[in-house]
């Protein structure tokens, strides 16, 4: 009997380890599994977007579907002009950056002159409505216009109709005007609650905001100089000079969200491609969160500190 005990003892530690190994095997594939699943991600990916690299702007989408191909001698037309078609890469690296952007039919620019400027001497602008029409590259409609020796294309209003005629003025009374829509003026001149769109942030530079389809900004305070306008698209108010030139009325074409496509295929039509399945909008640390908003911006300080902007100058190509 005790020469047997040696040997249930190696049996019975060697049952023992078995039973072990077949134990912990899912336990060790289980962190195994894990490991992978869990891996941590770079602080730099993880909460935030991802800082841009030096000297390089924040990708904008809509500024890598096409660009214009304007005339040799730089001279302003109301002629369709021919686009070149970026597909969503960069100009300068050609790389992807917009991968929802590409393909589309052939489509032509028409060159808009966002900038409302009076007669030498002073007198009003007044300027002729002669067509109103689609453009394939804004959501807003194109209003051909013409005045003395001078015709162009602008952004037409909501109820602007072939046949109107539209004035610019410039100088600023002591008691603010009764507007019509369709005209230019300087904020300055106009009451408190009135609606806008095309809005200069500095003087004589023309209109860089609000342009889109059925946008508008409302102007809801004055200090002096200064003109508090809230916009809302996007949701943000902001502080101008009382010489900045804006329109009266809100852009044309406000349902154009509202439109029913019908087909995937019409949206390849407008150069949209298909997004990828493996994103959600409420899910993961890139979904949507709620942040406070965005602060007062004053153009009137900005432009007192920045230096003197120089003269923008493009890139003329040949058509090929």
């Amino acid at each position: 009997m005790n020469s047997l005990k040696p040997l249930l003892s190696m049996a019975l530690m060697a049952t023992q380890d078995i039973n072990r190994s077949v134990f912990l095997r899912p336990i060790n594939a289980l962190n195994q599994y894990m490991s992978v699943r869990f891996k941590p991600v770079h602080p730099r990916i993880r909460g935030h977007p991802r800082k841009p690299l030096p000297g390089k702007p924040v990708p904008v989408p809509h500024k890598y579907a096409w660009r214009p191909i304007y005339p040799l001698d730089g001279n302003y037309t109301v002629y369709p002009l021919k686009i070149e078609k970026l597909g969503g890469r960069d100009p300068q690296t050609g790389r992807v950056v917009v991968k929802t952007r590409g393909g589309g039919n052939k489509k032509y620019f028409r060159w808009i002159d966002y900038k409302n400027e009076v007669n030498p001497d002073g007198i009003p602008f007044r300027e002729k409505v002669f067509q109103i029409r689609y453009d394939p590259l804004r959501t807003t409609k194109l209003a051909l216009v013409a005045g003395g020796d001078k015709i162009r294309w602008i952004t037409a209003t909501e109820t602007m109709q072939v046949g109107d005629i539209v004035t610019t003025y410039s100088d600023i009374p002591r008691n603010p005007i009764r507007p019509k829509e369709g005209d230019n003026h300087p904020v300055g001149a106009l009451p408190i609650g009135t609606k806008v769109n095309n809005v200069e942030v500095r003087p004589g530079e023309g209109g860089t905001l609000v342009r889109g389809a059925g946008n508008f900004a409302e102007i809801v305070r004055r200090v002096g100089k200064k003109n508090y306008l809230k916009l809302r698209l996007p949701e943000r108010e902001i502080c101008i000079d009382e010489r900045c030139m804006v329109t009266i009325g809100r852009m044309s074409n406000p349902y154009h969200h509202t439109i029913n496509r019908m087909c995937p295929q019409r949206s390849r039509w407008l150069g949209y491609r298909p997004r990828s399945g493996a994103w959600h909008r409420k899910d993961g640390y890139c979904g949507r969160k709620n942040r406070p908003p965005k602060p007062l911006q004053d153009f009137m300080i900005d432009s007192a500190l920045a230096p003197k902007r120089e003269p923008e100058v493009y890139e003329i190509q040949p058509f090929s």
